[in-house]
């Protein structure tokens, strides 16, 4: 897991500095199955973390906190997503109201761990396949579109 092999989408700088102007906090969420599996090591994963929390902070964004479960599917945690262990954990450190909270992902499992921690949902890209089981609240096309049907809420 290396930060000169990472970037970042089109609108997300845009996105975060929307939503630094706004009360809402900017939380990731995040599946890291590679430190189970071996692939890089959690130190690995909090420098690439700090490096995007300078990254956005640089571009007048933030980020706030970033959760993430270091297990593998298999294991038989509360946090990986599609449970809704990282929110709850969340909604806990931060004294957040998780039904006045937002869910914004790309995979129907940040769907369902949002659906799950009755927070409302924002689905990423592409509406739903039909393998998908539970749909979100809303759609949007980009980041930027999301935080933008967020604040108008």
């Amino acid at each position: 897991m290396a930060i000169k092999d990472t970037s970042f989408l089109p609108k997300v700088f845009s996105a975060l500095r929307l939503l630094a102007k706004s009360e809402y906090m900017v939380i990731i969420v995040t599946n890291q199955a590679g430190i189970a599996r071996g692939y890089f090591t959690e130190v690995e994963l909090k420098t690439l973390h700090q490096w995007l929390v300078e990254s956005v902070k640089k571009k007048d964004g933030r980020i706030d906190r970033i959760y993430f479960c270091p297990h593998d599917d298999d294991a038989l945690c509360i946090c990986r997503k599609p449970k809704p262990g990282m929110l709850i954990h969340a909604a806990t450190d931060l004294g957040l109201n998780l039904s006045q909270s937002w869910m914004v992902g790309d995979d129907e499992r940040d769907v369902i761990a949002g659906r799950m921690a009755n927070v409302r949902t924002i689905k990423l890209g592409r509406r739903m396949s039909s393998q998908e089981r539970v749909g979100p609240h809303f759609h949007a096309h980009d980041l930027l579109e999301a935080v933008r049907m967020i604040l108008r809420s």
